[in-house]
């Protein structure tokens, strides 16, 4: 097998395929380039995705931490009636001060 594809006429098909894939990358990293250079020209788009992020960020943190308060079950520590006593559900709730 020789190095030079025109050499090893079954490479010529993958090394095609290899530069056609190439070339797309090519064309992405430019698109992403540009963006970015949008981006960086204009610093409203800038503080409007960062807001948008944050937002997207809070919300993802209250649902998660709805979906863990109703999937934890009742809770006597954080419902302010810790008593310390096992009340026959499996768990002993103990308030550590």
């Amino acid at each position: 097998m020789s190095a030079d594809p025109e050499e090893d006429p079954p490479l010529e098909p993958a090394v095609a395929s290899l530069q056609a894939a190439a070339r797309q990358l090519i064309v992405a990293a430019r698109g992403l380039l540009d963006a970015a250079e949008a981006a960086v020209d204009d610093p409203k788009l800038v503080r409007d995705a960062v807001g948008a992020i944050g937002d997207l960020a809070q919300e993802a943190a209250r649902m998660a931490s709805a979906a863990s308060r109703r999937t934890a079950g009742p809770d006597p520590a954080r419902d302010g009636e810790a008593s310390g006593e096992d009340d026959g559900g499996g768990v002993q709730h103990i308030v550590v001060d």
